[in-house]
């Protein structure tokens, strides 16, 4: 059981966590289990006592404590959506997080999983692209970035000379695990396009320059994203990053998407490629399926597909 290696967490303190350490001990009984915590006051204690540590409610305080890199979820009472919740949150950034499963559940459609005698493991953390291909994505994302800067730096200083007052501006995204980052891009929108709050553009959206119309076309405006990637808050090829402001509706609708978290977002996408822009949340909850569907395909060859669609996006101006 590869998967406990580490120092565990276990959440829950029933009958299920029982099994589920019963089941631990018998197969592989070196794995270290710091200890258990309790879901709330009125919830059963049937596993030794000595093991049960806390309550769940200070749970970042109790991974502190006791150093612990995974948590093994065996409480069926927590909601999935709210322990999809962590991957968006930094505090809980390094950790593995699994789900032992009693039974198949359609909130758990998508997520990676394996079984273990009659229990079932779900990954929540993590990616499906192996290790070797993140590492060749990151040094191709690293090299190509750093060469695109160099070359593309002349056509960025004539852009900034155009636009004029405040060339680029600076927008918080999510990235990965939940971290917040500056997004970098060229200004395509007059001063004070959001003084009303967040908005999302549209194809004739009169906040749009004329310069900014023709960047945006090419997807030009996004050329100083080579600077995120470079940072390591970007990939290339990613799901595409969203506000809070947004995300936390998208969520609400579908929380599997949280699984996005788990990979860098990227400056082109699938869903951009395959849908394009949305400027409502019903377009963003269709084009986020493409998101995920990038997530559960993750691969270099993927990312190569995505790379020549972009590539035709670019060269028929359907950026917007």
């Amino acid at each position: 059981m590869k998967i406990f290696k580490r120092r565990t967490l276990i959440i829950g303190t029933g009958a299920w966590a029982q099994h589920l350490l019963s089941t631990i001990n018998r197969l592989s009984p070196n794995n270290e289990i710091v200890g258990c915590l309790r879901v709330s006051a009125s919830h059963d204690v049937l596993v030794d006592e000595s093991l049960c540590v806390g309550m769940y409610d200070d749970l970042q305080q109790m991974v502190d404590c006791h150093s612990a890199t995974t948590l093994l979820f065996a409480e069926p009472t927590i909601p999935f959506e709210q322990i999809y919740s962590l991957l968006a949150m930094p505090a809980y950034r390094d950790l593995n997080i699994f789900i032992a499963a009693e039974t198949a559940d359609e909130k758990l459609q998508g997520v990676k999983d394996f079984s273990i005698d009659d229990i079932r493991f779900a990954q929540v953390s993590g990616s499906y692209m192996p290790a070797y291909q993140r590492a060749v994505k990151r040094l191709f994302d690293f090299f190509f970035s750093f060469l695109a800067l160099l070359l593309l730096s002349p056509f960025v200083a004539v852009c900034c000379l155009l636009i004029g007052k405040r060339p680029i501006y600076k927008q918080e995204r999510i990235g990965r695990r939940g971290e917040v980052f500056l997004i970098y891009k060229l200004h395509t929108m007059c001063l004070g396009a959001e003084k009303k709050g967040p908005q999302l553009s549209s194809e004739n959206d009169p906040r749009i320059t004329r310069i900014g119309r023709f960047l945006r076309r090419y997807r030009l405006d996004e050329v100083t994203q080579f600077y995120n990637v470079l940072k390591g808050d970007m990939s290339l090829i990613g799901p595409r990053p969203e506000r809070w402001f947004y995300f936390r509706q998208i969520v609400q609708e579908k929380p599997l998407v949280y699984l996005l978290c788990n990979v860098r977002p990227g400056i082109s996408s699938m869903g951009v490629v395959k849908y394009g822009y949305a400027s409502n949340l019903s377009m963003m909850l269709n084009r986020i399926e493409y998101e995920m569907l990038y997530f559960k395909k993750m691969s270099l060859w993927t990312d190569l597909k995505v790379i020549a669609g972009t590539i035709v996006t670019i060269f028929k101006g359907r950026g917007v």
